[in-house]
């Protein structure tokens, strides 16, 4: 979650770009930055995609 938040703050960008742009609800980026939600290994494949980072930059494994 704290690499993840760290990247988005770095390229500047909304977390409703985000979650649009990865199809993700925005509800459930908000929720999983802020430690109360889990996404699936697919959203999280979509974010990183999204931000054009590995998985594993983004996301502990």
């Amino acid at each position: 979650m704290i690499l993840l938040k760290r990247k988005i703050e770095e390229q500047g960008l909304k977390q409703r770009f985000i979650a649009a742009k990865a199809q993700v609800p925005e509800s459930y980026l908000s929720m999983y930055l802020h430690g109360k939600f889990n996404l699936t290994q697919e959203q999280k494949k979509r974010i990183a995609e999204t931000l054009g980072s590995p998985l594993d930059e983004l996301f502990e494994v």
